[in-house]
């Protein structure tokens, strides 16, 4: 079942406002192709239904409306932070007294800005994987941008990349010695990922840790680099099968390991941080 929320889908265009797999990487991949949008995107099943919709500012994730999501921001702040609950309760009252947004006015409350973010993406993540399971792996789905009524506060907004990462994260699927290893470092490098490869040619976005500057573009570009260099046709053909590539400049590089099906990319990392990687694996590995 995880499988098919994360599988990636065909290269091919099913025509305007209708991307290829209705996937979680289908749905993030549709937000890459319009970086800047603003709206309220819609995803439609194939019967016409709705599945949910995100509500993006610039392009960047303001709310995730789904059906099936756990619960709302005033229930789940209210829920982890149980001093939090009469600040919380006044400002759900005024916020529906005055129209407010929610998230403003629980700042205006008195509630620290990192709690509201954090309550926010996780209603975020919770969101995007209860549409992507209402989308239910259909072979299309249809997307429809609607006009955004009023602005959002750019501190309580989400960049896809962030939300994506998070998503893979809340799947927790099971990765071996390579992703803690890039994990570990992943402060001194861009972007961590892991893929899984599912047999021909399929390779499946397991987990992911980006900086904030990682553009989605540049993540997506980084899994067809690590997905060529991890089975380089060459080497396929003869039966070697290389475990650790590194690549770069000096100053710049990256490295590639595989173990077994899974394949984990560093990118960003100096010589000296791609040396002290190499150790830590060899130290690893028996």
């Amino acid at each position: 079942m995880v499988a098919l929320l994360i599988e990636p889908p065909s290269p091919r265009s099913d025509g305007p406002g209708k991307p290829a797999g209705a996937t979680l990487l289908g749905v993030i991949r549709h937000l890459a192709t319009t970086p800047a949008t603003t709206g309220v995107v819609q995803f439609l099943r194939p019967s016409g239904l709705s599945a949910g919709a995100l509500v993006m500012d610039g392009g960047r994730i303001c709310l995730v409306r789904a059906a099936g999501a756990r619960s709302r921001l005033g229930e789940r702040l209210a829920e982890a932070e149980p001093g939090l609950r009469r600040k919380v309760a006044n400002a759900v009252e005024r916020a529906q007294r005055w129209g407010q947004p929610l998230g403003e006015t629980l700042i205006g409350e008195g509630v620290p800005l990192e709690t509201v973010r954090h309550a926010l993406r996780s209603q975020a993540v919770e969101g995007l994987l209860a549409l992507v399971s209402r989308l239910g792996g259909a072979g299309e789905m249809e997307v429809r941008v609607q006009p955004l009524a009023g602005k959002f506060d750019p501190r309580l907004t989400f960049s896809v990349q962030e939300i994506y990462a998070q998503a893979l994260d809340a799947l927790q699927p099971k990765l071996g010695a390579p992703w803690e290893i890039g994990r570990e470092f992943s402060p001194e490098l861009e972007l961590v990922v892991a893929l899984e490869d599912e047999g021909g040619g399929s390779w499946v976005p397991r987990r992911m840790a980006a900086s904030p500057e990682v553009t989605l573009d540049a993540v997506i570009a980084a899994w067809r680099m690590a997905t060529t260099f991890a089975r380089p046709p060459a080497l396929a053909a003869a039966g070697v099968q290389p475990t650790v590539i590194a690549v770069g400049s000096p100053s710049w590089g990256c490295l590639i390991v595989t173990d077994g099906p899974t394949c984990v990319l560093m990118v960003g990392a100096s010589a000296t941080v791609r040396a002290r990687i190499l150790q830590k694996i060899q130290a690893d590995r028996p």
